[in-house]
């Protein structure tokens, strides 16, 4: 399941575990009608992968929202985090987050960070019901972090097989 892990890293915010993708965006649209379910996930993940911020919801103007209020309806805002983005690298079992400074920035905080299980499940676990649906996973059935194996059963010592040297 490593690498559908890193799909769905790449498709939602390293830092709120929103959807990177906004809803307003008809590529994201077409995506979502698609009902095979795999299918639907590489769709979102084309569309996201690209993104290097969280689309935060609010950068809009004040004299827009008047305006569309008064008219009735109402734009329905992203509510991202606005944040910039890692890269997702796997190497062999582990998964790194590859930060990129912008090219105005001297701070030096490009970097490479190895992603532990215990930060992977709590952004796993921090992704909406609807985001889920939205990557053709199943809430009920297929959670993202139901993905990674939190409890190891052993079965007692009879049951299992005995051993001879």
């Amino acid at each position: 399941f490593l690498t559908k892990i890193k799909k769905i890293l790449e498709c939602v915010c390293f830092h709120c575990s929103k959807l990177k993708v906004d809803q307003s965006n008809p590529r994201f649209e077409r995506a979502r009608r698609i009902s095979d379910r795999k299918v639907r996930l590489r769709a979102v993940w084309d569309i996201a992968k690209t993104k290097m911020t969280c689309e935060g919801g609010d950068e809009e103007d004040g004299l827009e929202e008047k305006e569309e209020f008064n008219s009735g309806k109402r734009k329905s805002n992203h509510g991202g985090c606005g944040y910039k983005q890692p890269l997702i690298r796997k190497d062999g079992l582990k998964l790194y987050a590859q930060f990129r400074s912008s090219p105005g920035d001297d701070s030096g905080n490009e970097g490479k960070q190895q992603l532990t299980a215990a930060k992977v499940l709590q952004i796993l676990k921090n992704i909406p019901d609807q985001d889920i649906r939205d990557m053709g996973l199943s809430e009920e059935y297929a959670r993202p972090e139901w993905m990674m194996i939190t409890v190891l059963p052993v079965p007692p010592p009879q049951v299992r097989p005995s051993i001879q040297m």
